[in-house]
């Protein structure tokens, strides 16, 4: 006998355990009749409320049976239903998981960025060549091609000396 489960996971998230899933419409039917049940308003306090819902679907597979490999997919899923507005659903394809590891990077290197205008600010910029030169490294930075790690303070400092 199949045991689905119910769980909140966050502050308004929930976490649905469904068994015996074979086909992803199955999954996708049991997401419909959650988005219409909560598409209906219902009563707080003698106050009408309603409520938006967005669902995050991850079948199991065998990379998916690590379970902090299926929560990561299917809250990838979830924020992917969520960007495409409200009341949707959305099933997790290896497409989401590479944009999101995209994403990301592009982060990581705006961090990276960041860190080089915040030591460049430090350090002070004293012609156009020099700020034309950094924003040059940033751009490459911000694309990863040219650094591993963020530059340092020092670096900065031999950059603009060298100019």
């Amino acid at each position: 006998m199949a045991k689905d489960t119910i769980a909140r996971f966050g502050g308004d998230e929930f976490l649905i355990l469904v068994e015996n899933i074979t086909d992803i419409r199955d999954a996708t039917q049991i997401a419909e009749r959650i988005l219409k049940v909560c598409k209906k308003p219902f009563y707080l306090n003698e106050k009408k409320v309603f409520i938006t819902t967005s669902i995050g679907i991850v079948l199991s597979t065998d990379e998916t049976k690590n379970p902090s490999y299926f929560l990561r997919d299917a809250d990838i899923a979830l924020y992917c239903s969520k960007s495409d507005g409200k009341s949707r659903y959305r099933v997790f394809d290896a497409q989401m998981h590479a944009e999101a590891v995209d994403r990301l990077h592009i982060e990581m290197g705006l961090r990276r960025a960041h860190k080089l205008e915040m030591d460049v600010v430090a350090e002070g910029v004293e012609t156009i060549e020099q700020l034309k030169l950094l924003q040059a490294i940033g751009c490459q930075q911000i694309q990863g091609n040219l650094f591993s790690a963020p530059l340092t303070s020092a670096q900065v400092t031999t950059v603009l000396k060298s100019l």
